[in-house]
């Protein structure tokens, strides 16, 4: 007696599709930390140079 109503096949598809969704999400997450970083120094420099 098979308790599963959801085939193995069914389960991987949806955990690989999660993996790849997780990947993607990270990844713009990096990229919008790396933004930011630009940002802080575009705006330190400013203030540096507002100061000079």
């Amino acid at each position: 007696m098979n308790r599963s109503t959801v085939p193995d096949n069914t389960v991987e598809c949806m955990l690989e599709s999660l993996i790849r969704m997780l990947g993607k999400s990270n990844q713009r997450v990096d990229e919008l930390s790396k933004r930011i970083g630009q940002l802080e120094l575009i705006i330190l420099s400013q203030a540096k140079n507002k100061n000079a």
